[in-house]
Protein backbone atom coordinates (compact mmCIF):
# COMPACT_ATOMS: atom_id res chain seq x y z
CA UNK A 1 0.00 0.00 0.00
CA UNK A 2 1.56 3.26 -1.11
CA UNK A 3 0.76 6.92 -0.59
CA UNK A 4 -1.98 6.12 1.91
CA UNK A 5 -3.87 4.12 -0.71
CA UNK A 6 -4.72 0.48 -1.01
CA UNK A 7 -4.62 -1.46 -4.30
CA UNK A 8 -7.29 -0.40 -6.79
CA UNK A 9 -8.32 2.95 -8.25
CA UNK A 10 -11.93 2.42 -7.15
CA UNK A 11 -11.37 1.08 -3.65
CA UNK A 12 -8.91 3.04 -1.51
CA UNK A 13 -7.91 3.16 2.12
CA UNK A 14 -6.36 6.24 3.73
CA UNK A 15 -5.06 6.57 7.27
CA UNK A 16 -5.47 10.09 8.63
CA UNK A 17 -4.13 12.09 11.56
CA UNK A 18 -5.74 15.46 12.37
CA UNK A 19 -4.87 17.73 15.34
CA UNK A 20 -7.61 18.67 17.80
CA UNK A 21 -8.39 22.18 19.04
CA UNK A 22 -8.26 23.27 22.68
CA UNK A 23 -9.36 22.32 25.26
CA UNK A 24 -8.72 18.88 23.78
CA UNK A 25 -5.20 17.68 23.16
CA UNK A 26 -3.42 15.40 20.74
CA UNK A 27 -4.55 14.01 17.41
CA UNK A 28 -7.64 12.30 16.04
CA UNK A 29 -6.67 9.24 14.01
CA UNK A 30 -8.60 6.87 11.82
CA UNK A 31 -9.14 5.48 8.34
CA UNK A 32 -11.11 6.85 5.41
CA UNK A 33 -12.47 4.13 3.16
CA UNK A 34 -13.48 4.73 -0.46
CA UNK A 35 -15.58 2.10 -2.21
CA UNK A 36 -16.51 2.97 -5.80
CA UNK A 37 -16.89 6.64 -4.93
CA UNK A 38 -18.70 6.04 -1.64
CA UNK A 39 -16.88 7.00 1.55
CA UNK A 40 -16.92 5.75 5.12
CA UNK A 41 -14.87 6.46 8.22
CA UNK A 42 -13.31 3.97 10.62
CA UNK A 43 -12.12 5.73 13.76
CA UNK A 44 -12.48 3.96 17.12
CA UNK A 45 -12.22 6.36 20.05
CA UNK A 46 -9.48 5.43 22.56
CA UNK A 47 -10.90 4.75 26.00
CA UNK A 48 -14.43 4.23 24.68
CA UNK A 49 -14.31 1.80 21.75
CA UNK A 50 -13.80 -1.92 22.35
CA UNK A 51 -11.32 -2.14 19.48
CA UNK A 52 -8.09 -0.26 18.73
CA UNK A 53 -7.05 1.42 15.50
CA UNK A 54 -4.37 -1.26 15.05
CA UNK A 55 -6.98 -4.01 15.33
CA UNK A 56 -9.09 -2.21 12.72
CA UNK A 57 -6.10 -2.04 10.37
CA UNK A 58 -5.43 -5.77 10.79
CA UNK A 59 -9.09 -6.51 10.06
CA UNK A 60 -9.11 -4.28 6.99
CA UNK A 61 -6.01 -6.01 5.63
CA UNK A 62 -7.63 -9.40 6.20
CA UNK A 63 -10.92 -8.60 4.45
CA UNK A 64 -9.54 -6.35 1.71
CA UNK A 65 -9.83 -8.94 -1.12
CA UNK A 66 -13.60 -9.06 -0.39
CA UNK A 67 -13.94 -5.46 0.83
CA UNK A 68 -17.05 -4.70 -1.23
CA UNK A 69 -19.11 -7.48 0.37
CA UNK A 70 -17.22 -8.31 3.57
CA UNK A 71 -18.56 -7.82 7.07
CA UNK A 72 -16.68 -7.34 10.33
CA UNK A 73 -17.25 -8.03 14.01
CA UNK A 74 -15.37 -4.84 14.93
CA UNK A 75 -17.99 -2.06 15.39
CA UNK A 76 -15.93 0.77 13.84
CA UNK A 77 -15.06 -1.31 10.77
CA UNK A 78 -18.65 -2.49 10.42
CA UNK A 79 -19.97 1.08 10.57
CA UNK A 80 -17.36 2.36 8.12
CA UNK A 81 -18.25 -0.37 5.64
CA UNK A 82 -21.96 0.35 5.94
CA UNK A 83 -21.43 4.07 5.37
CA UNK A 84 -19.12 3.58 2.37
CA UNK A 85 -21.86 1.57 0.68
CA UNK A 86 -24.52 4.28 1.17
CA UNK A 87 -25.38 7.09 -1.25
CA UNK A 88 -24.46 10.59 -0.15
CA UNK A 89 -27.14 13.05 0.99
CA UNK A 90 -28.38 14.75 -2.17
CA UNK A 91 -29.48 18.03 -0.62
CA UNK A 92 -28.00 20.71 1.63
CA UNK A 93 -29.31 20.77 5.20
CA UNK A 94 -29.45 22.77 8.41
CA UNK A 95 -30.06 20.75 11.58
CA UNK A 96 -30.12 21.75 15.26
CA UNK A 97 -27.15 20.81 17.43
CA UNK A 98 -26.55 20.29 21.11
CA UNK A 99 -23.62 22.39 22.35
CA UNK A 100 -20.80 20.51 24.05
CA UNK A 101 -19.97 22.68 27.05
CA UNK A 102 -16.61 22.99 28.80
CA UNK A 103 -16.88 26.40 30.42
CA UNK A 104 -19.14 29.42 30.20
CA UNK A 105 -22.75 29.91 29.12
CA UNK A 106 -24.61 28.12 26.34
CA UNK A 107 -23.61 29.75 23.02
CA UNK A 108 -26.16 31.81 21.11
CA UNK A 109 -28.53 29.90 18.85
CA UNK A 110 -28.33 26.50 20.55
CA UNK A 111 -31.60 24.99 21.72
CA UNK A 112 -29.81 22.16 23.56
CA UNK A 113 -26.56 21.82 25.49
CA UNK A 114 -24.60 18.97 27.07
CA UNK A 115 -22.49 19.33 30.20
CA UNK A 116 -20.12 16.58 31.32
CA UNK A 117 -20.07 16.08 35.09
CA UNK A 118 -17.73 13.09 35.44
CA UNK A 119 -14.70 14.95 36.78
CA UNK A 120 -16.60 17.42 38.94
CA UNK A 121 -17.25 17.06 42.68
CA UNK A 122 -20.98 16.97 43.40
CA UNK A 123 -21.03 20.50 44.87
CA UNK A 124 -19.21 21.85 41.79
CA UNK A 125 -21.59 20.07 39.43
CA UNK A 126 -24.56 21.59 41.27
CA UNK A 127 -23.02 25.09 41.07
CA UNK A 128 -22.28 24.84 37.36
CA UNK A 129 -25.75 23.58 36.50
CA UNK A 130 -27.43 26.34 38.48
CA UNK A 131 -25.38 28.89 36.53
CA UNK A 132 -26.54 27.65 33.13
CA UNK A 133 -30.16 26.59 33.71
CA UNK A 134 -32.22 28.33 31.07
CA UNK A 135 -34.79 28.07 28.27
CA UNK A 136 -33.10 25.22 26.43
CA UNK A 137 -32.74 21.47 26.70
CA UNK A 138 -29.96 20.75 29.18
CA UNK A 139 -28.34 17.31 28.94
CA UNK A 140 -26.16 16.14 31.84
CA UNK A 141 -23.60 13.38 31.28
CA UNK A 142 -22.10 11.63 34.31
CA UNK A 143 -20.24 8.76 32.58
CA UNK A 144 -21.17 6.43 35.48
CA UNK A 145 -19.10 8.47 37.93
CA UNK A 146 -21.40 8.41 40.99
CA UNK A 147 -22.57 5.94 43.58
CA UNK A 148 -26.21 5.93 44.68
CA UNK A 149 -25.74 8.23 47.68
CA UNK A 150 -23.91 10.79 45.54
CA UNK A 151 -26.58 10.65 42.84
CA UNK A 152 -29.33 11.13 45.41
CA UNK A 153 -27.47 14.06 46.97
CA UNK A 154 -27.25 15.65 43.53
CA UNK A 155 -30.93 15.01 42.85
CA UNK A 156 -31.99 16.68 46.11
CA UNK A 157 -30.94 20.06 44.66
CA UNK A 158 -33.07 19.85 41.51
CA UNK A 159 -36.48 18.87 40.18
CA UNK A 160 -37.07 16.37 37.39
CA UNK A 161 -38.08 19.23 35.08
CA UNK A 162 -34.82 21.17 35.43
CA UNK A 163 -33.04 19.27 32.64
CA UNK A 164 -33.79 17.00 29.70
CA UNK A 165 -32.07 13.97 31.17
CA UNK A 166 -29.31 12.66 33.40
CA UNK A 167 -27.08 10.39 31.34
CA UNK A 168 -25.55 7.28 32.94
CA UNK A 169 -25.23 8.56 36.52
CA UNK A 170 -24.48 5.10 37.98
CA UNK A 171 -22.56 1.97 37.00
CA UNK A 172 -24.78 -0.57 38.70
CA UNK A 173 -28.02 -1.42 36.92
CA UNK A 174 -29.70 -2.17 40.26
CA UNK A 175 -28.68 1.23 41.63
CA UNK A 176 -29.80 2.93 38.43
CA UNK A 177 -33.25 1.35 38.78
CA UNK A 178 -33.40 2.39 42.44
CA UNK A 179 -32.39 5.98 41.58
CA UNK A 180 -35.07 6.06 38.90
CA UNK A 181 -37.70 4.75 41.33
CA UNK A 182 -36.78 7.20 44.11
CA UNK A 183 -36.37 10.39 42.08
CA UNK A 184 -38.43 9.86 38.89
CA UNK A 185 -35.72 11.88 37.12
CA UNK A 186 -35.53 11.49 33.33
CA UNK A 187 -32.59 9.24 32.43
CA UNK A 188 -30.58 8.54 29.30
CA UNK A 189 -28.56 5.47 28.38
CA UNK A 190 -25.25 5.61 26.52
CA UNK A 191 -22.71 3.00 27.62
CA UNK A 192 -25.52 0.61 28.56
CA UNK A 193 -27.34 0.81 25.20
CA UNK A 194 -27.60 -2.70 23.86
CA UNK A 195 -27.06 -4.39 27.21
CA UNK A 196 -30.12 -6.01 28.74
CA UNK A 197 -32.24 -4.83 30.48
CA UNK A 198 -31.34 -1.18 29.98
CA UNK A 199 -34.61 -0.35 28.24
CA UNK A 200 -36.63 -1.44 31.30
CA UNK A 201 -35.57 1.47 33.50
CA UNK A 202 -38.89 3.14 34.26
CA UNK A 203 -37.85 6.77 33.68
CA UNK A 204 -35.56 6.13 30.73
CA UNK A 205 -36.39 8.76 28.11
CA UNK A 206 -33.45 8.79 25.70
CA UNK A 207 -30.80 6.56 24.12
CA UNK A 208 -27.49 8.19 23.20
CA UNK A 209 -26.10 6.33 20.19
CA UNK A 210 -22.55 6.73 18.94
CA UNK A 211 -22.58 4.73 15.68
CA UNK A 212 -18.77 4.54 15.53
CA UNK A 213 -18.71 2.79 18.91
CA UNK A 214 -21.81 0.60 18.54
CA UNK A 215 -21.26 -0.20 14.86
CA UNK A 216 -24.97 0.17 14.13
CA UNK A 217 -28.18 2.01 14.99
CA UNK A 218 -30.07 -0.22 17.43
CA UNK A 219 -33.81 -0.68 17.25
CA UNK A 220 -35.35 1.33 20.09
CA UNK A 221 -38.71 1.08 21.82
CA UNK A 222 -41.13 3.69 20.49
CA UNK A 223 -41.19 5.62 23.76
CA UNK A 224 -37.39 6.11 23.77
CA UNK A 225 -35.98 9.11 21.88
CA UNK A 226 -32.77 8.77 19.88
CA UNK A 227 -29.88 11.23 20.17
CA UNK A 228 -27.10 10.64 17.64
CA UNK A 229 -23.69 11.54 19.03
CA UNK A 230 -20.29 11.89 17.36
CA UNK A 231 -16.81 10.90 18.49
CA UNK A 232 -14.78 13.64 16.76
CA UNK A 233 -15.18 12.23 13.25
CA UNK A 234 -14.15 14.09 10.11
CA UNK A 235 -16.77 15.60 7.85
CA UNK A 236 -17.22 12.20 6.21
CA UNK A 237 -18.29 10.47 9.42
CA UNK A 238 -20.20 13.52 10.63
CA UNK A 239 -22.17 13.72 7.37
CA UNK A 240 -23.23 10.11 7.73
CA UNK A 241 -24.24 10.63 11.36
CA UNK A 242 -26.26 13.70 10.44
CA UNK A 243 -28.46 11.66 8.11
CA UNK A 244 -29.78 9.34 10.84
CA UNK A 245 -33.44 10.16 11.48
CA UNK A 246 -34.02 11.71 14.91
CA UNK A 247 -36.34 14.27 16.47
CA UNK A 248 -33.75 15.49 18.98
CA UNK A 249 -30.90 17.96 18.46
CA UNK A 250 -27.79 16.18 17.17
CA UNK A 251 -24.82 15.52 19.45
CA UNK A 252 -22.36 16.30 16.66
CA UNK A 253 -20.83 19.47 18.10
CA UNK A 254 -17.61 17.43 18.37
CA UNK A 255 -16.97 18.25 14.69
CA UNK A 256 -15.81 21.77 15.57
CA UNK A 257 -12.80 20.44 17.48
CA UNK A 258 -11.01 19.11 14.37
CA UNK A 259 -8.50 21.58 12.97
CA UNK A 260 -8.75 20.20 9.42
CA UNK A 261 -11.24 18.38 7.22
CA UNK A 262 -11.13 16.60 3.87
CA UNK A 263 -14.42 17.83 2.39
CA UNK A 264 -14.20 20.42 -0.37
CA UNK A 265 -17.40 21.90 1.07
CA UNK A 266 -16.94 21.37 4.82
CA UNK A 267 -19.77 21.33 7.27
CA UNK A 268 -20.04 24.43 9.44
CA UNK A 269 -21.62 25.23 12.77
CA UNK A 270 -23.79 28.31 12.63
CA UNK A 271 -25.88 29.64 15.55
CA UNK A 272 -26.52 26.22 17.05
CA UNK A 273 -27.03 24.37 13.77
CA UNK A 274 -24.98 21.96 11.70
CA UNK A 275 -25.05 23.32 8.15
CA UNK A 276 -23.94 21.73 4.90
CA UNK A 277 -24.28 23.43 1.51
CA UNK A 278 -23.15 20.48 -0.64
CA UNK A 279 -22.30 19.00 -3.03
CA UNK A 280 -20.18 16.13 -1.73
CA UNK A 281 -16.60 16.20 -2.98
CA UNK A 282 -13.27 15.29 -1.40
CA UNK A 283 -10.59 17.98 -1.26
CA UNK A 284 -7.70 15.99 -2.69
CA UNK A 285 -5.07 18.48 -1.48
CA UNK A 286 -6.40 18.32 2.08
CA UNK A 287 -6.62 14.53 1.85
CA UNK A 288 -2.93 14.31 0.92
CA UNK A 289 -1.99 16.64 3.77
CA UNK A 290 -3.65 14.64 6.55
CA UNK A 291 -3.08 11.07 5.33
CA UNK A 292 0.02 8.89 5.20
CA UNK A 293 1.12 5.44 4.18
CA UNK A 294 -0.92 2.55 5.51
Amino acid sequence: MQGGKNRTAMNNLYRYKIPLKAPLHGMREGFLLELHGGWGEIAPLPGFSRETLEECEAELRRIWPQIETADSKLPAVRWGLECARKPWPPHPFRKPLSALLWEGPVPKGYRAAKLKLKNLPIHEAIRKIREILGPYELRLDCNRAWNLSQALEFASHFTKDDFAYLEEPLQSMDELKEFSRLTRFPLAADETVGSSPWERISTLKTAIVKPMILGQIPKLPEEIDLVVSGVYETGIGTLHNSQIATKRALGLDTYRYLMRDVLKTPLRIEEGHLVWDGPFEIDQTALRQVTFNV
